[in-house]
């Protein structure tokens, strides 16, 4: 929520929270920096871009090399 501060005291809290709007976006997806790991949740995260392009939403990704 704009004006809302939120404190995720490690990853098990910060990542599946910002997961959710990734999977429930249905105007775009715009991610500004992300390293995904060969991991569970990094895997969760590139899993989310497809199946929201599929769905009809707008993404736009772009990776450093």
């Amino acid at each position: 929520m704009p004006g809302e501060t939120m404190v995720f005291p490690d990853a098990a809290w910060f990542y599946p929270a910002e997961l959710k709007p990734f999977q429930s976006a249905n105007t775009t997806i715009h991610p500004k920096a992300f390293i995904f790991h060969a991991a569970p949740i990094g895997q969760r995260f590139l899993d989310a871009l497809p199946e929201r392009a599929l769905s009809g939403v707008p993404l736009r990704y772009i990776r450093a090399s």
